[in-house]
């Protein structure tokens, strides 16, 4: 199971927004949120970190896309990655306000909740 994200626009990153992105990626990883993982911890088998996509040629419009594995050890672990990772994906949101967006867990969509500023998963 993975959680799936993209972000289209007519407008190519800037060098900013690039620089910003790789910050949020590189430092928001599973570990820095173990404290609030349910147990056992040992056992969490997804990706620790977001997966981005490089640029595709085809589609220019596409200025950010990935696809994360989702833990399978366990219901706990799989909704803590899941919400984790929405918090995560909206911090980027902030970052690119004016892209179209599309979250979704194998194609079962996750809303962008614009009273809250926050993407919704729900069970």
């Amino acid at each position: 199971m993975n959680i799936n994200y993209t972000a289209r626009r007519d407008t190519p990153l800037l060098d900013a927004e690039t620089q910003a992105i790789e910050n949020i990626v590189g430092t928001r990883t599973v570990e820095k949120h173990f404290a609030s993982m349910p147990e056992p911890k040992a056992r969490f088998n997804g990706e620790r970190q977001l997966f981005v996509m490089p640029p595709f040629e085809g589609e220019p419009d596409l200025v950010f896309a990935g696809s994360t594995v989702l833990p399978s050890s366990s219901l706990e672990h799989c909704w803590f990655a899941v919400r984790l990772w929405c918090e995560v994906l909206g911090e980027i949101r902030g970052i690119l306000p004016n892209a179209e967006w599309n979250v979704d867990v194998d194609e079962h969509r996750i809303d962008w909740n614009t009273v809250s500023g926050a993407y919704t998963p729900e069970i």
